[in-house]
């Protein structure tokens, strides 16, 4: 497909892509300024921490908890990304102001997950038509449209997508501009909330042993591909822990009791789910009381990606050793 026809599909599919997301968020879009979905548990603290700050605190410590002492911004899942800069305008934001900042910044994630989908498919030859459909279902249909309840700060639909994009781009043209914008797709998302300098590392390692298994390259110029990625997405959790390190006056910080990986996804939580019609068959009918449900760990892929998954894996081996 020539450039023209790039440039006008790409049009479309934003506006394509500002439809859908207004039609599916609906009110938390055109009403986003009284829009509190949870009040109580994750959801409503998450939202007390952001709106409090924004209303009434400034800089990175946040006073809305743990008096007289308060807590910083970050361990709170306040947002700091936003809160802290509208935190220096609290004089002159209501909480309606706040709200419709947030939410629209959160709509403004899908409508850039749907472009960045739209533009991996068509990186595989995937018709625009067919691209611009399936970007919308991709994004829509996600598990992570479900942190919208109530973590707001992991509902940011664009972050992977963009990862995948600029990989993508870096592993078909070699180019080291695309790893400048993968540390700055990955840094700021990291300063909305920590998980995401994780989930970059575990995309940028694997993304690197998938790499190093498939390409008939030497070593050398394997290692020469990955390594510059790998340091872009180190760097990523180097600045942000130096930044911790620096802001945070409290040591000794009491740990969870029953362990950091309490309640941290498990392969089981992976390849099995109750809310899947064929395990919850399997946990009733031949399995009872094997099935769990994996609560905070849940991280079910389907077994339709599964299986493809598997072909795929069984695919590139059998290529790679034939």
């Amino acid at each position: 497909m020539n450039k023209p026809n790039t440039a006008i599909w790409l049009v479309i599919t934003t506006l394509f892509a500002v439809v859908l997301s207004t039609f599916t968020l609906s009110h938390i879009v055109t009403h986003p300024w009284h829009e509190v979905p949870e009040l109580g548990a994750d959801g409503g603290k998450n939202i007390f921490t952001y709106l409090y700050h924004v209303l009434y605190g400034k800089g990175i410590w946040f006073e809305g908890m743990n008096y007289p002492y308060g807590e910083h911004i970050t361990y709170t899942d306040g947002q700091p990304l936003l809160s802290v800069p509208l935190s220096s305008l609290n004089k002159r934001l209501t909480m309606g102001d706040a709200l419709t900042i947030m939410w629209w910044t959160i709509a403004l994630s899908y409508v850039l997950s749907i472009i960045y989908c739209f533009k991996i498919l068509l990186r595989f030859s995937v018709k625009p038509l067919a691209a611009m459909c399936f970007a919308g279902l991709i994004t829509l249909l996600s598990p992570q449209v479900f942190r919208i309840s109530g973590h707001y700060a992991l509902s940011l639909m664009c972050v992977l997508p963009m990862l995948f994009y600029f990989t993508l781009q870096y592993n078909q043209s070699g180019r080291y501009k695309y790893l400048i914008f993968i540390f700055f797709t990955a840094l700021p998302a990291t300063f909305m909330h920590p998980y995401y300098a994780a989930v970059s590392l575990v995309w940028g390692g694997l993304y690197s042993a998938g790499y190093l298994i498939t390409h008939k390259n030497t070593w050398r110029k394997k290692l020469w591909h990955t390594a510059p990625l790998l340091l872009s997405l180190v760097a990523v959790f180097a600045i942000f822990g130096i930044y911790m390190k620096v802001s945070d006056p409290f040591i000794n910080r009491p740990v969870t009791p029953y362990g950091i990986l309490a309640n941290c996804t498990t392969l089981k939580d992976v390849v099995i789910s109750t809310s899947s019609p064929i395990w919850a068959f399997i946990g009733t009918h031949i399995a009872p009381g094997e099935i769990a449900d994996g609560g905070d760990g849940r991280s079910y892929i389907g077994l339709t990606a599964i299986i493809t998954l598997l072909v795929v894996l069984g695919i590139i081996v059998r290529n790679r050793f034939a």
